[in-house]
């Protein structure tokens, strides 16, 4: 687990003293009516792209709301795709599988940041963190922090993260007093059957997918056991034979949009987001 970061219920909790400063991305804000739920106002909520874009914001001056809960610091975990200075802010765009979103890093040029854009460079595996933005009715992160990730293993650990914090917003704590072990892991047993066969039943729901896009799917799923670090465009090619590749390729780009698969070791290899 990166340093800084400390378990709790909500996935990721952080002291923001550390990186308040360059434009102030963690100042106060109204948090809405005193009976918004929210995740605390210092910690972190794991989400993704797509929680995001689909949150709702009852008007232009209220938080934007996700499963009943006030979205105020969040993070998330994905390969950037653009990475675009300007004289006043860095632009990266983030890709986790379930959509892409822009991430913006303001620059103090008294400070000499201007090499940061240097640090990153496209389809970096990162961990970034931040606040919920609009600028010209479009949504953007404003980060506060943005870390490069060596183990791929840490976008399964926070796609959990997402699904156990999911749970406890909609449908409250565990059956038992807040279960941790000793080292902070979340005791995910706690729910009762019912709840993580229905998470587990809507990860894997094919109804709503064409033919094609069903068959790729379950393609990736017979392969990717023997296939851990994604499974190959062309083998999923072998497996819809008689048909044009160019159909194949935009079924897999609807399947990515959709949160169905997502890009694993490189943007040719994908697994199923359902594991």
């Amino acid at each position: 687990m990166d340093a800084g970061y400390e378990d709790n219920q909500y996935g990721y909790s952080a002291s923001y003293d550390d990186v308040k400063g360059g434009g102030g991305f963690f100042g106060s804000r109204d948090g809405g009516d005193q009976g918004d739920r929210s995740a605390g106002s210092d910690s972190v909520r794991p989400v993704t792209v797509r929680q995001i874009l689909n949150a709702k914001q009852p008007n232009s001056d209220a938080a934007h709301v996700s499963d009943g809960a006030v979205l105020n610091r969040l993070t998330l975990v994905g390969w950037l795709r653009q990475v675009n200075r300007t004289a006043t802010f860095i632009q990266y765009t983030i890709d986790d599988g379930t959509g892409q979103l822009d991430l913006r890093q303001w620059i103090d040029n008294s400070l000499d940041e201007g090499s940061k854009a240097d640090e990153f460079a496209p389809n970096e595996f990162v961990r970034a963190m931040g606040e919920i933005k609009v600028f010209n009715n479009k949504l953007y992160i404003a980060l506060g922090a943005l870390n490069k990730l060596e183990d791929h293993n840490e976008y399964l650990y926070h796609q959990l993260d997402v699904i156990h914090t999911h749970l406890e917003l909609t449908k409250g704590p565990p059956n038992a007093v807040n279960k941790t072990s000793q080292t902070g892991a979340v005791d995910v047993s706690a729910y009762d059957d019912s709840a993580l066969q229905t998470a587990s039943s809507m990860a894997a729901d094919l109804s709503h997918l064409n033919p094609l896009q069903r068959r790729i799917y379950q393609a990736i799923d017979a392969e990717a056991p023997d296939w851990p670090e994604g499974v190959d465009i062309q083998q999923i090619m072998q497996r819809c034979k008689n048909t044009d590749p160019k159909q194949i390729q935009d079924a897999i780009d609807d399947l990515a949009n959709d949160g169905y698969i997502y890009q694993a070791s490189d943007e040719t290899h994908y697994l199923t987001t359902a594991g």
